[in-house]
């Protein structure tokens, strides 16, 4: 029998290292690519522009599934295009989407993951807007014990998933549990943001809401009025939003009897 000489075996060694380079560089090529229209469409649903945005992670599914890869890129197309069906009212559509990418993320994120947290809220906002509340709550508090764990007590991330678990509690008129919720959501907003962020105003309005839900127009007149000062800062003064923000004060303060000041 032939004994392979050294300079076969080198020669062999060459090839095999070629090869492993070339498949690993076209893997990562593809998965750029893969990225590169989810950028797009992720750019697209911002914009509201829903069709593009289907079309787009439409595309990177089909390059992701040509190839047989399942990763973490592939889990933001699926929840990608589940976004753009949600937006649209596509509930039925959405749902399987957000649950496979949940799957995936599990899978190659870890199951207390950042991103497992993101996708758990996604699919709880699902459900919330098909005011399936008992599915809803439980992946909220999911989504948010991992956040606090993994990200931190006073993270962005949480005090957006206190604000949904909040509105879910509003949404049930449990207006107890809603409103503590509400508070920590703006206290964090207000430590990482500062206290004249937009962001602020959006959780203001959410408690001046649960507080005119419950009729106590005092403490709704107190945040609202914070509101219009954010949104004088940050919005020109003919913005529809700072319109609407002023006729709601008016209102409240006809409510109360205050009508000099609401004619102002």
């Amino acid at each position: 029998m032939r004994i392979p000489t050294l300079r076969f075996l080198f020669g062999l060694l060459l090839v095999v290292w070629s090869v492993t380079v070339w498949s690993v560089s076209g893997a990562s090529a593809q998965e750029t690519l893969r990225q590169s229209y989810n950028d797009g469409g992720n750019k697209a649903l911002e914009e509201g522009k829903y069709a593009e945005a289907e079309k787009l992670f439409r595309t990177a599914i089909q390059e992701a599934e040509s190839a047989k890869v399942q990763d973490s890129t592939l889990a933001s197309s699926l929840s990608g295009l589940a976004g753009a069906f949600k937006n649209q009212g596509k509930y039925p559509a959405a749902e399987p989407l957000y649950k496979r990418a949940l799957q995936l993320d599990e899978r190659f994120s870890g199951a207390d993951s950042a991103n497992v947290a993101a996708a758990i809220n996604n699919l709880a906002t699902l459900y919330v807007l098909q005011a399936n509340y008992a599915e809803a709550e439980p992946l909220y508090k999911r989504s948010l014990s991992i956040s606090e764990q993994k990200l931190g007590a006073d993270h962005l991330n949480v005090a957006a998933t206190l604000d949904n678990l909040a509105g879910l509690y509003e949404s049930q008129a449990k207006y107890a549990e809603a409103e503590p919720l509400y508070k920590r959501a703006l206290m964090i907003k207000e430590l990482k943001l500062g206290a004249d962020h937009p962001d602020v105003a959006t959780t203001l309005a959410n408690l001046r809401r649960l507080y005119l839900t419950q009729q106590k127009f005092d403490e709704a007149i107190v945040l609202q009025r914070r509101v219009i000062e954010i949104r004088e800062k940050k919005l020109s003064a003919d913005h529809p939003n700072l319109a609407l923000s002023r006729r709601a004060l008016a209102a409240l303060l006809e409510i109360q009897g205050e009508t000099d000041e609401a004619a102002k």
